[in-house]
């Protein structure tokens, strides 16, 4: 790759181009706005409906004894439209396809009075939810005769994922899902007051089950096709860019290929149990003190009809499934059983207008583990083909994706392809939970206009949260796949997820609130926080990190990715005094209007400047920029402007990583003025009416996305979009409602 020549003006001939590229090329529409960027302009909102009814029984069995009952059933249809339609891509507002989801809730609980200083409060409960979702093209034959995309299962089939460098085709891999979830949750506790203590004490269960189809990995079930710039690019000459990509593209030449299959139908169960003990006791008429001891256990986690959980063996490339073929269900995996959490806090009031409280609190992760062992190898097998080193293709379009089947699972230990995709807990481990230590310290006072204000630190302190550790990383800077720990001793140079509890991260912040509770027509609950959360991802489970290797392990730590160093907020509620002192039709016309709403400021979200990392070789690694200069924020939106000064960055040479860290730099912030203006019409002496008018983004301020964020683009630094919150677009919605 050293000694290529560019296509003469740069443009790759009709006789090189790959006729199935230009097949799918022709699903781009033409523009619609002028200029050669951003140059398509669509825009929408999805379809939303949403049926629900909740009642709800309250039974007065004696003076003792009280009974309820609950139920709940909403029925939430969602749609999006694809810009290429059939052909997917971006979806204005939200996700393409068709979302059809049913939840179900029965509650039962009850109160009962066993003597004038002990009570006894239970509750079981039952929720389900259904859920189907359907991309755009769904079971319709769209391969383009590409070898090796979608299969004869109508849920295999639609656009294939293609990433050419520009905005990308297909469905989101993750699409079509198919899922039913059910819980079974109880509580049962009881309180006992003693003198100036009052104890409280009890047991939680929760019963967790899925049943998923959603081969949503590796591009899902129609496949994927990746187009690196490097293909096209001079090994030590420019930093390769999207434009290098696209010839790519047009030469059919891919960098890698993925593609997933729903072998077995995803399962699984847990259990979680909980005792618990607390004492509040007012240790004088001025200190009250909040202590308690929970204990918690978290039985490993089961898949249905006798199955357990998978360990993958790196050293033999091979993996046992727990209760087949001979392997005990949990398959040398145990988890502790000795989790106990203490809990204490205090309350001193210096005066009757001020208190002073402080607490401190553990609490271990209760992440369900089917969120991120759900879907994994043999139950989902996921492919993922790649090269040997940056510079080089894979496979041509012509000669499509390589075939993907699944295993023999009655054959223990199975044998693993050497493209398979994995996440295994490590093998005969102890799999510990994480945990969270949280402290506070605040006080609180009483001003005039019956305000109450509070200023406090809040800290946290998160250890060994579950999340992917690659443990096939290269060793080498610039060694390729070759590098990989595993590549030399079982010939897998493919990232290999050994899923474990490892991460870190810390949150520490100035937190003021200002409440006014409603008098006089007013009613106020703001709060300001000044913070700073640090992390190494920002997921916890289903998680992965930039940087795998021990060559840059320690880059992981930076800013979250949802730390937002500066937020204010400020709700209201006041009712108008028009039309209190009169009587007739003023008083009906002017009285009884009442306005509220939400102010919102919030500074912007960290963001890494990449780089293009073709020169780096390393695969799995993150490559960032290297910094030359001073960074100075610009603020401008739009393709005419950048929102940080481009100059500051350049892409690194040679064989090593950027200057530039994760997480340096932040997007635009977020203001928003969400209202309500609301009438009450009384209809009768018992029945009134409520008519109300709702505005979300009132003043229809935009809410702008991520700067271009990788150096080598050539709209690096530019803010064209928009941050996709729920809220982004002016809303209004009206409302009635009756009261008897």
């Amino acid at each position: 790759a050293k000694d290529r020549t560019p296509f003469p003006n740069n443009i790759v001939p009709m006789a090189r181009q790959s006729s199935l590229a230009r097949e799918i090329q022709s699903y781009y529409p033409e523009p619609n706005a002028p200029g050669t960027l951003n140059n398509y302009l669509s825009a929408g909102a999805p379809p939303f409906a949403r049926q629900q009814i909740d009642p709800k029984v309250n039974w007065n069995v004696n003076n003792k004894w009280q009974l309820w009952g609950k139920y709940a059933n909403m029925l939430a249809p969602v749609s999006g439209y694809s810009i290429f339609g059939v052909a997917g891509g971006p979806a204005p507002g939200g996700s393409p396809g068709d979302a059809h989801t049913q939840v179900n809730l029965f509650t039962i609980g009850n109160n009962y009075t066993i003597s004038p200083t002990m009570l006894y409060d239970g509750v079981v409960g039952f929720w389900r939810q259904d859920q189907d979702v359907l991309p755009q093209g769904f079971g319709q034959d769209l391969t383009l005769g590409i070898p090796g995309v979608g299969g004869p299962d109508p849920r295999q089939q639609g656009f294939p994922n293609i990433n050419p460098g520009y905005t990308g085709f297909g469905a989101p891999g993750w699409q079509p899902m198919f899922r039913i979830e059910q819980n079974w949750t109880t509580s049962q506790n009881f309180t006992w007051i003693k003198n100036a203590h009052q104890f409280r004490f009890g047991f939680d269960m929760i019963y967790l089950s899925l049943d998923h189809w959603q081969p949503e990995l590796g591009g899902g079930p129609r496949g994927v096709i990746n187009f690196a710039g490097d293909i096209t690019a001079l090994n030590g000459g420019a930093a390769p860019n999207n434009f290098n990509q696209y010839a790519a593209f047009l030469l059919g030449q891919s960098s890698d290929m993925q593609k997933a299959l729903q072998h077995i139908v995803t399962t699984g169960k847990e259990k979680q149990f909980a005792f618990y003990f607390t004492d509040r006791f007012q240790a004088t008429n001025k200190l009250t003190v909040n202590f308690g001891l929970r204990y918690e256990n978290y039985p490993l986690m089961q898949r249905f009809d006798g199955v357990g959980l998978e360990v993958y063996d790196a050293a033999t490339n091979t993996m046992t499934v727990g209760g087949l073929g001979g392997v005990p269900r949990n398959n040398g995996l145990s988890v502790s059983n000795t989790l106990f959490s203490p809990r204490l806090g205090l309350a001193y009031r210096l005066d009757d207008k001020t208190v002073i409280r402080t607490g401190y609190g553990l609490n271990f992760d209760p992440m369900p583990w089917s969120r991120p062992l759900r879907g994994q190898y043999p139950l989902v097998v996921t492919f993922d083909f790649q090269r040997n080193n940056s510079f080089e293709l894979f496979r041509t379009l012509e000669e499509g994706i390589p075939p993907v089947v699944g295993p023999d699972l009655n054959n223990q230990p199975i044998d693993v392809p050497l493209t398979a995709s994995l996440r295994t807990p490590y093998p005969n481990s102890k799999i510990n939970r994480g945990y969270i230590q949280s402290w506070n310290f605040t006080i609180e006072r009483k001003l005039p206009a019956n305000i109450i204000t509070s200023v406090g630190y809040v800290g946290t302190a998160s250890t060994g949260m579950f999340g992917d550790r690659d443990i096939n990383y290269p060793t080498v800077l610039g060694g390729g796949t070759a590098s990989r720990v595993y590549a030399g001793i079982t010939g897998r140079r493919i990232t290999t997820n050994a899923w474990d509890s490892y991460l870190n991260a810390n949150y520490h912040s100035l937190q003021v609130a200002i409440n006014r509770s409603f008098s006089k027509g007013l009613s106020l609950k703001g709060a300001y926080t000044y913070s700073k959360a640090i992390n190494m991802t920002d997921d916890d489970g289903w998680a992965s990190v930039s940087w795998d290797s021990n060559i840059a392990f320690n880059r992981n730590r930076a800013r979250a990715g949802y730390d937002r160093r500066q937020m204010f907020q400020m709700g209201f509620v006041y009712e108008l005094p028009m039309g209190k002192n009169m009587t007739g039709a003023g008083k009906a016309i002017l009285g009884g209007w009442q306005i509220s709403g939400i102010a919102a400021f919030l500074s912007g979200t960290p963001f890494t400047v990449g780089a293009p990392g073709a020169d780096l070789n390393t695969p799995g690694e993150l490559q960032t920029a290297d910094q030359v200069g001073e960074v100075n924020k610009i603020g401008d939106v739009g393709s005419t402007g950048t929102w940080y000064n481009t100059n500051a960055f350049v892409a690194p040479s040679g064989v090593r990583f950027g200057t530039s860290g994760r997480n340096i730099l932040d997007t635009p912030g977020i203001r928003s003025l969400d209202l309500s203006l609301a009438k009450d019409i009384p209809l009768t002496e018992k029945v009134n009416a409520q008519l109300r008018v709702e505005s979300y983004n009132f003043t229809n301020t935009p809410q702008f996305g991520t700067p271009s964020s990788n150096v080598a683009n050539g709209d690096f630094m530019t803010v064209t979009g928009t941050s996709g919150s729920i809220n982004q677009d002016r809303q209004f919605r009206l409302g009635l409602r009756f009261q008897f």
